[in-house]
């Protein structure tokens, strides 16, 4: 499934063009990105014909130039508005992560918070927003 959810994030338009999509890795320097798995809880809704709708949590995770600057900053943050638009828009029209696995069927990715600096250093910044890939599951 995470794998899926990462393919999605490939075809975002935002990203920058070399850069790096891992997954629970995130490479040192600027600019590299990574989807991180977080911890999820039971089913957020359960049927009595036995189907539920499930949630995985995970975020989307960068590393970005960071400085004193507002610009830069600014910059960062702007990237993170116009991922969560383009998330939500997803949405609208439909557009969610494909999944292979019979039984299964996606819904739509939630965004839980918008992106926020997480950790920095002199010239690199951690930006991160997280999120919730809903699906139904038989």
């Amino acid at each position: 499934m995470i794998n899926k959810i990462r393919e999605y994030f490939l075809k975002c338009p935002f990203l920058e063009e070399n850069a790096k999509l891992g997954i629970d890795y995130l490479t040192d320097g600027a600019v590299n990105y990574s989807i991180n798995v977080d911890p999820s809880g039971a089913p957020i809704k359960r049927y009595t014909d036995g189907s539920c709708i499930k949630g995985l949590n995970f975020s989307f995770k960068s590393h970005e130039y960071y400085s004193s600057s507002e610009v830069d900053n600014t910059s960062n943050l702007e990237f993170y508005n116009k991922l969560e638009r383009w998330i939500k828009e997803n949405n609208e029209k439909g557009i969610v992560p494909e999944l292979d696995e019979q039984y299964q069927y996606p819904q739509e990715i939630e965004v839980l918070t918008s992106g926020y600096l997480f950790d920095n250093d002199e010239a690199i910044g951690q930006y991160v927003i997280q999120l919730r890939f809903i699906y139904m599951e038989d």
